[in-house]
């Protein structure tokens, strides 16, 4: 029974520590990297924006620039672990997967009293699993993510990224594995108290009656859009829109969230696409639906669930031909996707006839 038990544990945690790999999970097509200040150049204001941005992305020249300042300044002040903590973000962002971890690790061990280095090392533990991670080693990073987070938060009471890590673990973490979603409520609240902090709390709030409350969510998306920045309101804007069009695709509150979502960027980018694409979608509007995930593509030909969207589309209007080979062309460039088998037999099947 033990076995038993200890074999369901290892495989919720493997499938919950791969999704966490990033803060939304369904924003795989989201908009290219614009946030943060790009312009910080003396590497305390770099770290600063790192330590403040901590679920942010930024453009490769910029984190480029960035990694070579830190270690021009790791080097002059080694004993400094605000620069390792940098570094390991930096490390993380431009995908340098192998010298973050081993980074973390290292630094974890030196500088024991370091709430940013705890808080980042932990974030190694998940930023670097993928597709094929070993149920052991999903098991592994997470015994080793929880307790630097919450090591963090006893070096530093005040430290709102640690907060965050632990809350989005409860949120997405089912209760076989340790998830308790009343208690990032509870991380949430406090986190309204600290300084820089209410932002994150109201986010959390948000994310945490998108599953336990529905009455409530309306409630906590306008108190969270009324103090969050542009991107958070547009991933919560974003979030929001595809919670509803899974929950009836007739909502009156979808269009003006759809808005809301592409009057925040300039031109027309893959996460308003996609949002409007699903939409049509799940209203059976297969044809307009073709027509979006068609300009998503033209934008990104890498985004993989707008590829495999625009197959099951085409599908459905019955154009077996375009249907097989977005199916084709789907497993031919995510081999490593759950989904590129069944995209493969489907390509078979519809170019039979």
């Amino acid at each position: 029974m033990q076995q038993g038990t200890h074999a369901r544990r290892a495989i919720v945690v493997l499938l919950l520590a791969i999704g966490l790999l990033t803060l939304h999970a369904r924003a795989q097509d989201a908009a290219p990297p614009k946030t943060g200040d790009v312009d910080a150049e003396t590497p305390a204001a770099i770290a600063d924006e790192l330590m403040t941005g901590f679920y942010e992305s930024y453009p490769d020249d910029t984190l480029e620039r960035w990694h070579a300042a830190l270690l021009e300044v790791r080097e002059a002040e080694p004993n400094e672990p605000l620069w390792e903590a940098a570094l390991i973000a930096v490390e993380l962002r431009n995908g340098d997967s192998g010298a973050a971890k081993a980074r973390a690790k290292s630094a974890r061990e030196r500088f024991k009293r370091s709430a940013d280095v705890a808080y980042w090392y932990g974030e190694a533990q998940f930023r670097t699993l993928g597709r094929g991670t070993g149920v052991m080693d999903a098991m592994g990073a997470v015994d080793r993510a929880l307790p630097a987070y919450r090591d963090a938060i006893k070096l530093d009471p005040g430290h709102v990224p640690a907060r965050v890590g632990l809350s989005m673990y409860h949120l997405n973490a089912p209760w076989i594995a340790g998830g308790r979603k009343g208690k990032a409520k509870k991380l949430a609240g406090e986190m309204l108290a600290l300084e820089g902090g209410e932002p994150w709390g109201r986010f959390i709030l948000f994310q945490w009656a998108m599953s336990e409350s529905k009455k409530q969510l309306d409630q906590h998306y306008r108190a969270a859009i009324e103090v969050c920045g542009e991107d958070q309101r547009r991933a919560m804007a974003f979030q929001y829109a595809l919670h509803l069009i899974e929950d009836d695709p007739d909502d009156d509150r979808i269009p003006g969230l759809l808005s809301d979502i592409e009057s925040a960027s300039a031109a027309p980018d893959t996460m308003a696409l996609y949002a409007r694409a699903r939409w049509h979608f799940a209203a059976e509007r297969f044809a307009p639906a073709v027509d979006v995930l068609g300009q998503v593509l033209e934008l990104d030909d890498a985004a993989r669930n707008s590829r495999y969207m625009l197959a099951e589309a085409l599908e459905k209007l019955k154009r077996r031909g375009q249907a097989a080979e977005q199916y084709r062309l789907f497993a031919e460039k995510f081999p490593e996707d759950d989904r590129a088998g069944k995209a493969r037999k489907k390509a078979k099947r519809l170019s039979r006839g």
